[in-house]
C-alpha cells in the first residue's frame, strides 16, 4: 500500500511539496531541517523561526524533501501544479491585467483530510468556512458553519463542496474542498491582498 495516497495521484504531473504542520517535527517544537538540507533548489524550502516553508515558485516538484521526511507521518505533501496545456487556455490576467493568482490541487484521503483541519484550526486564523450546496441550494444570508462541521457535511454529502478561507504567514488561503470518489479534491489558491 502506497503511503502517501496523494503523492501517487500526482506522480506524473508536475508538482510542488506543501509541508504539513501537523506531522513535521519542527512544527513540534523539535528541531529538523532535513527537508531544507537536502533539497537540491536553493531557496525553495527556507527556514523561519525554526521552521520550513516551501517557497512555491522556486519548488522543481522532485520530491526529495518528501523522500527524506524523519517525521513518524511523512510531513511533505506533493500536490499537483497547473497543468500548462490547461492553463495556456485559461485567461491568466484580468482585463486590467492584474495577474491571477496560481492554484495548487491534490486528492485527500480521509486521514489527511482530518489532519488538514486540525492545522488550519491550531496553524491559522480562520476567516471563513463557506458551505457549497448544489445548484438548488444557497447558503441563507448571515447564516455561520464552523469548520468541523462543513467538513462532516461535505463527507456525508450534505454539501458539494467547502470553501475554506485563512490566513497564514502573511497571506490570505483559500482551500476548496470537494467530495469525489478518490476521496476529496483540495484545490488551493494564495491571495496576497
Amino acid at each position: 500500500m502506497n503511503p502517501d495516497p496523494v503523492a501517487e495521484t500526482v506522480k506524473d504531473e508536475e508538482r510542488v511539496a506543501i509541508i504539513q504542520g501537523r506531522f513535521c517535527l519542527a512544527y513540534q517544537r523539535s528541531f529538523c531541517t532535513t527537508c531544507s538540507e537536502r533539497c537540491p533548489e536553493q531557496g525553495a524550502i527556507i527556514v523561519e523561526m525554526g521552521v520550513p516553508r516551501v517557497v512555491a515558485d522556486q519548488c522543481t516538484g522532485c520530491g526529495i524533501c518528501h523522500d527524506v521526511c524523519p517525521a513518524p507521518r511523512n510531513a511533505v505533501l506533493m500536490m499537483a501544479k497547473p497543468n500548462k496545456k490547461m492553463t495556456d487556455n485559461l485567461m491568466s490576467s484580468l482585463s486590467d491585467g492584474t495577474e491571477l493568482p496560481e492554484l495548487a490541487q491534490g486528492v485527500l484521503d480521509s486521514e489527511t483530510l482530518d489532519q488538514l483541519v486540525v492545522d488550519i484550526e491550531t496553524c491559522t486564523e480562520l476567516l471563513e468556512v463557506i458551505p457549497k450546496f448544489g445548484a438548488d441550494s444557497y447558503v441563507k444570508e448571515g447564516e455561520v458553519i464552523d469548520l468541523r462541521t462543513a467538513i462532516s457535511m461535505l463527507t456525508r454529502g450534505d454539501l458539494r463542496g467547502v470553501q475554506v478561507r485563512y490566513k497564514h504567514e502573511g497571506s490570505q488561503w483559500w482551500d476548496t474542498l470537494m467530495a469525489t470518489h478518490q476521496g476529496v479534491r483540495l484545490v488551493r489558491i494564495q491571495h496576497d491582498f
